[in-house]
């Protein structure tokens, strides 16, 4: 591949890596096709850095490098040279002045190693930033605190859950609320084995979600509570909520689907 020699070749050149990761990261890309466009995208990423590094443009090359650490996370599936990307992306976005952009990096990594200090405190600053809405939901901090519950960090994962359910209650954000209440009823309930305090962080999830309006939370709030007293063998209770998400009408195609199999638990609604 030529060496690229002007800055407009250089963003044309990384305009088409980003596309190529992520098609690669969607799965869109065939099968017999990957090896190709894995290392397709991976040389254009490497000319923009090299490109850079000649013209000085701090943000560019890391902006290059947090692409080569999806690639390499995502597809190439190398946690330990995508981490290496995303830390030396993150302190050149920091010299470079652009905080949001470090946040997404160090989240990413992260998502690898929720163990990180690091990626710890990017999460918690992002908080404190109010979780700007161009913070991609990917490097959204309630993902390192899945991971830290995955990593078997479960007092980590839940303090910083009572974090995020704090920060969207300041602002009023009632949907942000009641997504997080989900996964702090998850967590309860997975991890502590606490059905009743899980029933519970559902039960204000499903009104927050209802004042907000907003279709999908309560929709999804009104299933779990279905699932969590069926398991507590409480059908009545069970079938109560469940008859209230079959009169609900627009709710998004991946929750319909979750609706059809249940209604063999509940005849006659």
């Amino acid at each position: 591949m030529a060496a690229i020699l002007e800055e407009k070749s250089a963003e044309a050149a990384f305009k088409r890596a980003n596309v190529l990761v992520e098609d690669l990261v969607d799965g869109v890309v065939p099968e017999k096709r990957e090896k190709a466009v894995q290392e397709e995208a991976g040389g254009l990423l490497n000319d923009v850095i090299a490109y850079h590094h000649s013209a000085g443009n701090t943000h560019r090359i890391a902006a290059a490098l947090d692409r080569l650490g999806i690639l390499t996370r995502h597809s190439l599936y190398d946690d330990e040279k995508a981490s290496a990307y995303f830390l030396e992306a993150a302190s050149l976005f920091e010299q470079a002045g652009d905080r949001l952009a470090r946040l997404a990096s160090l989240m990413e990594l992260g998502e690898m190693d929720p163990a990180n200090s690091l990626a710890r405190q990017a999460a918690e600053e992002a908080i404190r930033a109010g979780l700007p809405d161009d913070l991609h939901y990917s490097q959204d901090p309630m993902r390192l605190a899945m991971a830290e519950r995955v990593s078997r960090d479960i007092d980590g994962g839940m303090t910083l859950y009572d974090a995020l359910l704090e920060e969207a209650l300041k602002r009023d954000a009632k949907a942000r609320a009641a997504t997080v209440l989900r996964e702090i009823a998850r967590s309860l309930e997975d991890d502590r084995k606490d059905q009743k305090g899980a029933t519970e962080a559902l039960e204000r999830a499903l009104a927050l979600a209802e004042a907000a309006k907003d279709k999908t939370e309560t929709g999804a709030a009104l299933l779990r509570l279905t699932d969590i007293w069926w398991s507590r063998n409480n059908p009545a209770k069970a079938r109560e909520y469940f008859a209230r998400v079959m009169k609900m009408r627009g709710l998004p195609a991946w929750q319909k689907k979750q609706i059809a199999p249940m209604r063999t638990y509940f005849p006659g609604l």
